[in-house]
């Protein structure tokens, strides 16, 4: 038996790393605001455990549901066994409340308030502040705007009480998050398995990478244009506003989000004295003007930087594709890469394999992996579009959980549990597809090129607070459609006094409003299905098209020429690139070279050094003697070519030398004028007699260099 709880802690865990992910990804915690990322983490934790833990949560409705059926009998209680995930009803209930009103906390209080303070140009608290109201304004306005009808409903039946508050601001929060959620639904149910399937079209991919690097090409060139106006009003404004302005600091926290080289030129004549009670100051010098310049400046900066960070991206797409496209037909089997940089991991074990894996095998598993969420696309219109029938039912995720769940305490134990643990693998994975097709939109589509998450740490903070704030809008609504899928919810499957979910009970049921209950619930998601079929025809992008804007579209004259551009961009780079890696490599192999000559000249050195070492030590070890011996042979060596018959000095024979035994120990001959020391001579007749050395002669001797 499964440790109670063991796999609840499991789930959290793999929530709580995903979110890590996904912040480490899109955000960047070095820069952004610490309760941003804190923020966002903990909502995006939130909204994906509800995801995953709603499926253990059914299993026990169907285990209670169970225990209610066959409670009149011990033998028959015991048919049902507990499901291996199970958690007490305590335990869910007080997850549910926590998580749900956490994130109604968070969606319409927290991350409002911190997205105003964050993107905030004002320069003192009390300005963001007033902003911050502000701004949200729209969001309360609408959001008291559905509380106020219900109110006044609710207050024209006599139907207030404590409860039905409670259920009234659940209500209307909902149907502004079930609103948001068919939205999303209809657009991300058609076009997520349609980008797995364009995925493993590589002509499709190298077209679209053309498309989006001359689109970020026009972008990234009108951001910095933007941002060199923006500057020269920084210039200006620091010129005009020197340190006897009271708004001085204001220019300075605007240079300080500049570049540094702009900041020393702002910072030049500062102290430098200028009347300003005269009144006539630019519109830019003013405090109202400072804090636009300063929005201006954040605005361009971020733009500007995040659009250059992703034309470097798609232009390595694009070369990346090119490479594949190229090897497509290569009949050798082996991966060619044009540049090193570009070669995947893979070919570090086996070029051959490289090839097979991004040529063959890959784009085969991205169209099998495309039929297989058209597949479940289908299955969620159809059962959104016919979960309000009861009888027969014609939803698909009702008939295979209810059809599992009776399955389940008709069988033994160990069959009972596995019936169990395939309905909620089953439940998380459909509820997680569900949640991707209505995620994927918040993180690919473009709200007026502002709120938009980008990868490599290029999200802002505004883009990464208006993502939680759909996102914990949007999950609850999500569950309560799912539940409503699979028939677990009494108001869709009209059967009373049966058990619930511990997050419904949490939510608790929509009977005060039947227009909402019977109405807006159940026939509002009819609305997904045309949604889905003007996304399949791409309506939408048609539209745009026609009306100037841009779009991808294969068929379209704009999009032809995007390509076009962006085919001439992605070569030119290649080439900048390849020029830079040969003469990087040239550099490399230069001064490898060079090194190796160290080496060798190193080498050569200290063997000679070594060598010296020795003669030195063996100089050293040398005795008085063996160096008087050496100096007397040098001399005799000097003076014995010195015969002729013109000699004016006649040296004996070497029979007739004298015994000369050198005492002196300072002997140091020099070549030029060699002092020679005494010696003790022996004479014929015995005596030893002390004489000086010869002196050398002054002329050289005759016929000295007949021999050369």
């Amino acid at each position: 038996m499964a440790v109670p709880g063991l796999f609840f802690a499991f789930e959290i865990i793999v929530v709580f790393l995903i979110s890590l992910y996904l912040i480490h990804k899109y955000g960047n915690w070095r820069k952004d605001h610490w309760g941003t990322t804190l923020s966002v983490l903990t909502t995006w934790f939130l909204c994906f455990a509800v995801i995953f833990v709603l499926p253990s949560d059914i299993s026990a409705t169907l285990y209670n549901r169970c225990k209610e059926n066959n409670s009149s009998s011990i033998a028959n209680h015991s048919l049902c066994h507990t499901p291996w995930s199970y958690v007490t009803e305590a335990t869910q209930r007080n997850f549910w409340a926590l998580t749900y009103w956490s994130l109604q906390l968070l969606s319409w209080f927290i991350l409002p308030f911190l997205q105003s303070y964050v993107l905030s140009a004002q320069f003192t608290l009390r300005g963001k502040l007033f902003e911050m109201l502000k701004v949200n304004a729209i969001w309360y306005g609408s959001f008291l705007l559905i509380f106020g009808i219900l109110f006044i409903y609710i207050l024209a039946k006599d139907l207030l009480s404590g409860i039905t508050l409670k259920t009234l601001t659940t209500t209307a929060a909902n149907t502004w998050g079930l609103l948001i959620l068919v939205l999303l639904l209809g657009y991300g149910v058609v076009d997520m398995p349609r980008s797995f399937w364009y995925k493993g079209r590589l002509n499709y991919q190298l077209q679209k990478a053309y498309y989006s690097v001359a689109k970020l090409r026009n972008d990234m060139e009108e951001a910095k244009e933007k941002l060199d106006e923006v500057f020269k009003d920084v210039k200006f404004v620091s010129e005009k506003i020197r340190y006897n302005n009271p708004n001085r600091h204001c220019v300075d926290t605007i240079l300080a989000k500049c570049p540094d080289d702009l900041a020393r030129q702002g910072s030049r004549g500062v102290d430098d004295f200028e009347d300003y009670s005269d009144g006539k100051q630019s519109e830019l010098t003013t405090l109202r003007g400072l804090v636009g310049l300063h929005g201006r400046v954040i605005s361009s900066s971020r733009n500007a930087k995040r659009t250059e960070v992703q034309y470097k991206e798609f232009l390595r797409r694009a070369m990346e594709y090119e490479d594949l496209e190229e090897n497509k037909h290569n009949e050798t089997g082996i991966f060619l890469s044009s540049s090193p940089s570009g070669r995947h991991s893979l070919h570090a074990y086996s070029p051959r394999l490289e090839w097979w894996w991004r040529i063959r095998i890959r784009p085969i598993l991205w169209i099998l992996v495309s039929t297989l969420f058209s597949m479940a696309s289908l299955i969620i219109l159809w059962s959104e579009a016919t979960f309000f029938s009861r009888d027969p039912v014609l939803s698909v995720p009702a008939l295979i959980v209810h059809r599992a769940g009776s399955f389940a305490k008709d069988t033994d134990a160990s069959d009972s549990k596995d019936d169990y643990a395939f309905i909620e693998v089953f439940t998380i994975a459909f509820i997680a597809y569900i949640a991707a097709c209505a995620y994927y939109p918040i993180y690919k589509i473009r709200l007026f090129n502002y709120y938009y998450l980008a990868s490599n740490h290029q999200t802002d903070q505004g883009s990464l607070l208006f993502n939680a704030m759909f996102l914990s809008r949007v999950v609850a609504p999500l569950c309560l459609n799912f539940l409503g899928l699979i028939h677990m919810d009494s108001h869709v499957s009209g059967v009373d006094g049966v058990a619930q979910t511990a997050f419904t009970e949490t939510m608790g049921h929509l009977d005060v409003i039947p227009f909402i209950s019977k109405g807006f619930y159940i026939y509002f998601p009819i609305i997904l299905c045309l949604l889905s079929l003007v996304t399949l025809f791409r309506l939408g992008s048609h539209i745009m098209a026609c009306c100037g804007f841009q779009a991808f579209l294969l068929d379209d004259e704009m999009t032809t020429e995007l390509v076009k551009q962006g085919k001439n961009y992605t070569r030119l780079e290649r080439r900048s690139r390849n020029r830079k890696e040969m003469r990087s490599t040239d550099i490399h192999d230069r001064s490898s070279r060079e090194m190796s000559s160290l080496r060798n000249s190193d080498t050569v050195t200290s063997s000679a050094d070594a060598l010296s070492a020795a003669d030195v030590e063996a100089g050293r070890s040398e005795t008085r003697s063996g160096r008087r011996e050496r100096d007397t042979k040098r001399f005799n060596s000097r003076y014995s070519r010195l015969g002729g018959k013109d000699d004016k000095l006649a040296l004996t024979s070497a029979e007739e030398l004298p015994d000369v035994t050198p005492t002196t120990t300072n002997f140091d001959p020099s070549p030029k004028h060699p002092i020679l020391p005494k010696h003790h001579v022996k004479t014929s007749s015995g005596a030893t007699v002390s004489r000086p050395s010869p002196a050398l002669p002054r002329a050289p001797p005759k016929n000295l260099f007949d021999d050369i």
